[in-house]
């Protein structure tokens, strides 16, 4: 589910939710030693985020945003932080979702995404903040 997110590619995520309803039956019947079934059905059941910071790392509107996400840290989130600007090659192989994400004019930017489709990007830590809060809803 998290390479889904970070990716975008949706098959990712229905090979998870194909093997989570395969084993249904055992979930249901087992116990603590399942729990991290139970996060992954989680991930499947309500809003998963991606949130990408694009800044210079350390600089306080970058540090800003950050701590907006951990202020907020939603279950089922996943959180990365690229250079203004933007994602370096190798890592825009690995996840090609952080495709034209950049600092326009060096100022730190931040997306909220669900397996790839994002909501307008922000420099504001409070609006970042409110994105995160809505985030399942349509």
């Amino acid at each position: 589910l998290d390479l889904a997110a970070l990716t975008g590619e949706t098959a990712y995520r229905e090979e998870a939710r194909a093997t989570m309803e395969a084993f249904a039956g055992l979930l249901a019947r087992g116990g603590p030693e399942l729990a991290w079934w139970y996060e992954a059905a989680g991930k499947l059941l309500w809003p998963y985020a991606d949130v990408v910071i694009a800044g210079e790392p350390g600089a306080a509107d970058t540090e800003a945003l950050r701590q907006a996400f951990l202020r907020r840290l939603p279950p089922g989130a996943v959180l990365t932080s690229i250079p203004a600007g933007g994602a370096p090659a190798d890592l825009l192989a690995l996840a090609p979702a952080l495709a034209g994400k950049a600092a326009p004019d060096g100022r730190a930017t931040a997306w909220v995404c669900e397996f790839g489709v994002c909501r307008a990007p922000t420099t504001e830590p409070a609006d970042l903040g409110a994105q995160i809060l809505a985030q399942g809803e349509k």
